[in-house]
């Protein structure tokens, strides 16, 4: 319940209340000995901590994270704290390091099977280009992250790599391509 209120209550709205009831929930799952409790806690805190730009604690909480995750054998939860690492290290333009996790997130999702999640990684990875100029770069991991989402009919991802795709096209100019995907990105904003 605490989990719930941190998560889906006040994470986005009132990151600083989100913050707050994941370290209640935190101090609870270790006073019963629930390292799983611990690193959803450690990761819905990393999460309040990247909404208020708290990046440095933000990473801590994602390191802390990922530990138990590792020692709990939890493949999937491992790649996601790897994501929300590579989120991070982009933010604060450490690309080398954003590349390395996110590569380690899409290795870990592939072995798993998690045909949703390679997606996101693969997008990731492409905004890591992105960022740096690649452009040739980032348009090959959008275009492959795309035909992922269509694959799998997932509109949200399909709406935001279009997003990212209409940013190539603005970044070098190409205003016609780029107002082409930006109109695809809105009509599925208003679909869904």
């Amino acid at each position: 319940a605490i989990h719930t209120i941190a998560k889906k209550g006040y994470l986005r709205s009132k990151p600083d209340s989100g913050l707050y009831f994941a370290q209640i929930e935190y101090d609870f799952a270790k006073a019963t000995k629930n390292q799983k409790g611990m690193a959803a806690a450690l990761n819905t805190q990393g999460i309040s901590n990247y909404y208020l730009g708290n990046y440095s604690k933000s990473l801590r909480c994602y390191n802390e994270s990922l530990k138990l995750k590792k020692l709990l054998g939890d493949e999937k939860g491992v790649a996601i704290s790897y994501n929300n690492i590579g989120v991070i290290h982009k933010q604060q333009s450490n690309f080398s390091l954003a590349l390395s996790c996110f590569n380690n997130s899409l290795t870990i999702f592939k072995n798993i099977s998690d045909i949703k999640h390679i997606a996101m990684a693969t997008l990731n990875i492409g905004t890591v280009y992105k960022r740096q100029g690649n452009y040739p770069r980032a348009m090959d991991f959008f275009v492959q992250s795309l035909k992922i989402y269509k694959e799998i009919d997932d509109k949200m991802g399909i709406a935001n790599t279009y997003l990212n795709i209409g940013s190539i096209y603005r970044l070098q100019a190409n205003y016609n391509k780029a107002l082409e995907y930006y109109y695809k990105n809105l009509r599925i904003y208003e679909e869904l």
